[in-house]
């Protein structure tokens, strides 16, 4: 995953949280609230709150350990699941 996409995820997530008033700066933090208000409830699937899970696991490895790097095949698997999310989560920020 490269980190551009991670940053998508995170501020999509960030604005649904605005939309419902909630607010961090901590990446596990938001993804915490995410996971209660929209995976535990149902309102979300597991396997899209995965894709949030599975990106921030990747960001960290590509931070932090030395020389990580992601093949083309798992980066190109990586934009679908974005983007994938990125619908899902733009659903809930527009629902009334």
């Amino acid at each position: 995953m490269l980190k551009i996409e991670f940053i998508i995820l995170f501020y999509i997530v960030m604005a649904l949280a605005i939309k419902n008033n909630y607010s961090t700066s901590k990446h596990h933090q938001l993804m915490g609230w995410f996971n209660r208000t929209f995976v535990k409830t149902g309102k979300v699937k597991t396997e899209i709150g995965r894709i949030y899970l599975t990106a921030l696991e990747k960001r960290t490895k590509g931070d932090y350990e030395d020389m990580k790097v992601f093949t083309l095949e798992e980066d190109e698997v990586d934009f679908k699941e974005m983007i994938r999310f990125v619908q899902v989560v733009e659903r809930l920020i527009n629902e009334k």
